[in-house]
C-alpha cells in the first residue's frame, strides 16, 4: 500500500494481548489500529512537551 510524501512507515512489536486490546478499542471506534496508534502517540507528545 503505497503512503503519502508527508509519511512514513514504522514497524512494531507488541504482545498478543495488546494487539487484542488495541484491536477492540478501534473497532469499538470505527477506526483502524494504526489510526488508534497514530492519535495515542499524537496525544501523548502533546501531553509531554
Amino acid at each position: 500500500m503505497a503512503i503519502g510524501e508527508d509519511k512514513t512507515r514504522i514497524v512494531i512489536t507488541v504482545t498478543k494481548e495488546l494487539k487484542a486490546e488495541l484491536d477492540k478499542q478501534a473497532k469499538k471506534e470505527n477506526r483502524t489500529v494504526a489510526n488508534l496508534i497514530n492519535t495515542i502517540a499524537i496525544r501523548y507528545l502533546e501531553d509531554n512537551k
